[in-house]
């Protein structure tokens, strides 16, 4: 019986279907997200992008002109500077563990 049963699953698993679908409703407009990293023992980074439709060719879309800025434990804002060959906003201060952190 197990073995009956695992070959079921793994019919399951390798047997696929595809079904197309043809969308006609609206195109969602792009959507700004920001993703960021802070670590205490790595490099922190904010990424800007924008969103794409999901039935657009994917892209990733940044932002090179937004002001990025940071505080660390309700401390003076510090902006971010741009790095063009990562294409993100990079923080080069030591962060400790428990800081308090606030992106703007």
């Amino acid at each position: 019986m197990k073995k009956l049963l695992t070959i079921l699953t793994i019919s399951i698993l390798f047997i696929g279907c595809r079904t197309e679908l043809d969308y006609k409703g609206p195109n969602a407009e792009p959507m700004l997200y920001v993703y960021a990293l802070f670590d205490n023992d790595t490099l922190n980074y904010v990424f800007v992008g924008q969103t794409s439709f999901f039935l657009d060719e994917p892209t990733i879309q940044c932002f090179d002109d937004a002001e990025v800025s940071i505080r660390v434990n309700n401390g003076e804002a510090m902006k971010l500077t741009y790095d063009r060959d990562s294409s993100l906003y990079v923080f080069d201060k030591h962060l400790s563990t428990g800081d308090t952190l606030r992106l703007t």
